[in-house]
């Protein structure tokens, strides 16, 4: 997330500031994620690079857990958008970013 955010013309261009916008999100949901009684409702979370890996089937099994029918959709999810993520951050960067999120890994890859 932090390596996406900081390729938008619209968040903050640097791991810094993509960081403070971004650790209060995670707070929140991490926070609202433990208390939140999730067992009696229709809830998945799915991580993007898991799409990536094995889009049909993983589709195949999210609808299946919803409970909603998998039809044939028009689709614009391309996997290798993904990819070009690899290698943006070297490993003391990643490791910054790992530290200021309190262990929570985003998404990104690094060299």
């Amino acid at each position: 997330m932090v390596a996406s955010h900081v390729d938008q013309p619209w968040a903050p261009p640097t791991v810094d500031g993509a960081l403070a916008w971004l650790k209060p999100v995670y707070d929140r949901w991490l926070a609202w994620k433990a208390t939140a009684d999730l067992t009696a409702k229709r809830y998945v979370e799915v991580k993007a690079q898991d799409l990536a890996a094995g889009r049909p089937v993983q589709r195949r099994a999210l609808f299946e857990l919803l409970g909603v029918d998998d039809f044939a959709t028009m689709s614009t999810f391309q996997s290798h958008r993904l990819d070009h993520r690899q290698g943006q951050f070297d490993r003391a960067t990643r490791e910054f970013v790992e530290r200021a999120l309190g262990g929570v890994v985003p998404a990104m890859g690094y060299a």
